[in-house]
């Protein structure tokens, strides 16, 4: 039978936050987010720049969009509030942000 899932210990909780703090300080991990804002912007531009009248492919390029702008509101805000749940406790390690390695990248070139 399912079992309820139990809590995570304070240890845990703070590792989890420890190794996303690892993550966010990555030069990559700026990268990675600006990569996903880039997709988001080319999906939204997608649906703005429909010249056809087919409303149910219409309708994917917007859903396409949808996704992706909740994709990057999801990630990165559960990433933030790991690390935010493990304030204050023990052993955790809060440090600043890396820098992003790329400021703009034209899609497709890299």
């Amino acid at each position: 039978m399912n079992q309820p899932a139990q809590e995570p210990t304070a240890a845990q909780v703070v590792a989890l936050a420890n190794r996303l703090l690892a993550l966010k300080a990555s030069p990559g991990f700026h990268d990675l987010r600006l990569i996903a804002e880039m997709l988001e912007q080319e999906a939204r531009a997608a649906v703005a720049n429909y010249q056809g009248n087919d409303r149910d492919e219409l309708f994917n390029l917007n859903q396409r969009a949808q996704i992706a702008a909740r994709l990057i509101t999801e990630l990165f805000g559960r990433i933030d509030a790991a690390i935010a749940n493990a304030s204050g406790l023990p052993f955790f390690q809060a440090e600043e942000p890396g820098e992003p390695l790329i400021t703009t990248r034209i899609a497709g070139s890299y």
